[in-house]
């Protein structure tokens, strides 16, 4: 396990990358180099990225284009649904790597199978959007 204190030792061996979402560029990550690359999904501007801590290599990103998944660190992706949603934010259950929440321009989204259904989990059509969950 990579450690704050061994943080520089473990992205040396390859134990540890860190992402990054980038605007225009999309979902990054750190090679052992200490050089960044992309690693998509290319589906226009990202404007989110989690990480999941239970799950090793298992990300989410949210587009204008919906919820993008994942499982090998960023090497292929899969569209995870809400495709209809410009997504805004997304948190990872801590436990549970399949419980996402996904605050979007209308209504704050959940699922419990790792993005192959959707469920409203809150609605204010008063809102303006949800910023963050």
């Amino acid at each position: 396990m990579c450690t704050t204190a061994v943080a520089r030792r473990c992205l040396r061996s390859g134990a540890l990358a860190l992402a990054a979402g980038l605007y225009l560029a999309g979902p990054v990550r750190s090679t052992a180099a200490g050089e960044w690359r992309s690693i998509g999904p290319h589906a226009g501007s990202i404007s989110v990225l989690a990480v999941s801590t239970s799950a090793a290599g298992q990300l989410f990103a949210g587009s204008a284009a919906g919820v993008f998944r994942s499982r090998n660190g960023g090497t292929s992706w899969q569209p995870a649904g809400l495709a209809w949603e410009a997504v805004r934010s997304l948190v990872i259950h801590p436990q549970s790597p399949e419980g996402v929440l996904a605050g979007t321009g209308t209504a704050i989204w959940r699922t419990g199978d790792g993005g192959a259904s959707w469920e409203r989990a809150w609605n204010d059509s008063w809102a303006d959007g949800v910023l963050d969950v």
